[in-house]
């Protein structure tokens, strides 16, 4: 008889056997592979932080407006180890805070990068960026039960590449105020509100309206008042009197002036020569003017009027002004009564002293910039004003370098010593400017006499009888100067230094004083308190085409009444803006997109 228990000895210990390896390969996919991927996680966060580290180094180095080379960033042109200099360095050492190093971990994990500049990253090729770094990150893992599988060791890797690229700037009308500051001068509004609208009034904005103040009235609408259309408002306040698509947006500092870190559009390192136009009105003619004698040129033809500084001027000699007259300075402001055209033949430079009026007359604008200093004595003239008469046209047409308007001046009285002009007492002339107004002695006699204080803007080429069509700056055109290719897109600049709140020459607010926030930033006294001021009005058909900025601390004021208002292909930047009632702000995306840098995770 067979012993069948005999038989079957031993079978336990070959099944428990063959049920090990089984077992391993359940203990290597629970331990060894669930080790594998949380290593390769905390490598992906390495890399994304070392990445995007780098990128925000670079782009702090270098700055909204300067150009990437060699010398202010790291390139990295060959993959190798995270032991680097520079912004690549900062990289690497967020990597190190988030646990990777080159050979830490005793020699088993391993961290590369590569960078480039102007170009698109060999992982990205779809992008170009003005600065990128690839980061890769890697760690050999010891194997515990699946080495009975044959498997000794894992490799956990992750790579990411952060890039400083260009970004549109999302919004159609922007506002800079914040809660603690104070309302426009002389206006009917409250400390912290940004938007202020009456009975009828209506914003039509297409990529939103953006409110940085958190105060209860940030946005005020009195009446029928409302916002419509696609639009999504980033603001406190009641819901269902702007619109139903409402959010808050924190008032701190993750909300940036668009602008900052740009500093401020660039005036001409050149020269100019200086032009006098006889008791301020263009239409008794233009002189060029003999810096060495104050005496008379040849007449200029008020068709083709060149890049140069115009001023008025007075000649007390019989006969008047003519060639060879003596001419003395006169705080006038600048009076455009007769169809001029600006012409270049490339981009123009035109700066006009003590402020430009137009009325019943038309201003050709061929390519160029154009600059409003002061507006006569303590501002009272204005920077700039355009009555309901008054044509600005654009003659670059479509493809052009564009124009940009700029309206700068003083806040305080210059300083004059030997017959120069070193500065003033708030030290925040517009960069460039103290060149061209030394450059002559009655623009030094202009601004010793205080006729060049800021002063406010009145722009109401609106009606069906004017215009005000104007393009901004296009980056694209090879004629515009590069140091202006940072503000493509804008049509009109209000100097930051007009503004009750102190901006640094970088475009940033200063921080420097009281609690060293940007909720509560350093101030000023400026001469005239309505000078930030900007009354607005569009035509329908024919306005300015671009980007209107004016700083934190100013305001827009729109025209009452049917049809009055703004509307055009225009993105508004401002402190704050004062509706008054059945008017009416309609924006189309301009056809140049406001643009700024931002340091981003690409891959």
């Amino acid at each position: 008889m067979i012993d069948l228990r005999r038989r079957t000895r031993g079978q336990a210990i070959l099944m428990v056997t063959l049920a090990l390896f089984a077992l391993a390969g359940l203990l290597g996919l629970a331990v060894d592979l669930g080790w594998a991927y949380y290593v390769k996680k905390s490598a992906q966060s390495a890399a994304d932080a070392a990445a995007l580290g780098a990128a925000y180094q670079a782009l702090a180095q270098v700055g909204e407006t300067g150009t990437y080379t060699a010398t202010n960033v790291t390139v990295q042109g060959s993959v190798a180890p995270c032991d680097l200099s520079g912004n690549l360095h900062n990289g690497c050492q967020y990597a190190q805070q988030n646990g990777f190093s080159h050979g830490g971990n005793g020699g088993r994990q391993d961290v590369t990068m590569l960078s480039g500049i102007n170009s698109a990253p060999p992982t990205v090729p779809s992008i170009s960026a003005d600065y990128w770094v690839t980061v890769r990150v890697s760690e050999t893992i010891p194997q515990l039960f699946s080495t009975l599988l044959g498997n000794s060791v894992a490799l956990a890797s992750a790579r990411a590449t952060g890039a400083v690229v260009p970004t549109v700037v999302n919004g159609s009308v922007i506002l800079l105020n914040r809660a603690n500051d104070p309302p426009p001068a002389g206006k009917k509004s409250s400390q912290g509100n940004d938007l202020q609208m009456g009975g009828g009034d209506q914003i039509i904005a297409p990529a939103g309206v953006v409110i940085a103040s958190m105060a209860t009235n940030a946005g005020t609408t009195n009446g029928n008042a409302h916002v419509v259309g696609p639009v999504t408002v980033l603001m406190p306040g009641n819901a269902s009197a702007v619109g139903t698509n409402v959010r808050d947006l924190e008032d701190g500092p993750q909300f940036l002036d668009p602008m900052a870190g740009a500093g401020q559009p660039p005036l001409t390192g050149s020269v100019l020569p200086t032009y006098a136009v006889p008791t301020g009105q263009f239409s008794n003619g233009v002189f060029q003017l003999n810096p060495s004698t104050n005496t008379l040129g040849n007449p200029v033809p008020v068709s083709a009027l060149p890049s140069g500084n115009y001023v008025a001027v007075t000649c007390p000699q019989a006969g008047g002004c003519s060639t060879g007259a003596t001419a003395n300075v006169a705080s006038a402001q600048l009076t455009i009564n007769t169809a001029v055209s600006f012409t270049s033949s490339a981009f123009g430079n035109y700066l006009f002293y003590g402020g430009l009026n137009l009325s019943r007359s038309t201003m050709n604008l061929g390519p160029g910039e154009y600059v409003m200093v002061g507006g006569g004595p303590n501002g009272s003239n204005g920077d700039l004003n355009a009555d309901n008469n008054a044509y600005l046209h654009y003659t670059g047409g479509t493809g052009s370098a564009g124009a940009i308007l700029i309206l700068t001046g003083s806040s305080s009285s210059f300083n004059v010593s030997g017959g120069t002009v070193t500065g003033n007492s708030n030290g925040d002339l517009y960069p460039g400017l103290l060149a061209q107004i030394n450059s002559n002695p009655l623009l030094v006699g202009l601004a010793s006499a205080g006729s060049l204080a800021f002063g406010p803007v009145s722009l109401l080429a609106g009606s069906d009888q004017a215009s005000a069509a104007v393009s901004g700056l296009d980056p694209a055109n090879v004629t515009l100067p590069a140091n202006l290719k940072p503000f493509g897109g804008v049509v009109l600049w209000q100097d930051q230094a007009n503004s009750p709140l102190k901006y640094l020459s970088d475009g940033n607010i200063d921080t420097s004083c009281n609690d060293q926030s940007i909720d509560n930033p350093c101030t000023k006294t400026l001469a005239n308190a309505n000078s930030p001021g900007f009354t607005f009005q569009a035509n329908p058909t024919a306005g300015l085409t671009g980007v209107v900025y004016q700083p934190r601390g100013a305001w827009i004021s729109t025209q009452g009444g049917q049809n009055a208002g703004i509307q055009g292909a225009v993105q508004i930047i401002s402190g704050a803006i004062l509706m008054q009632g059945h008017g009416t702000i309609s924006t189309t995306p301009p056809l140049i997109p406001l643009k700024r840098r931002v340091a981003a995770l690409i891959e």
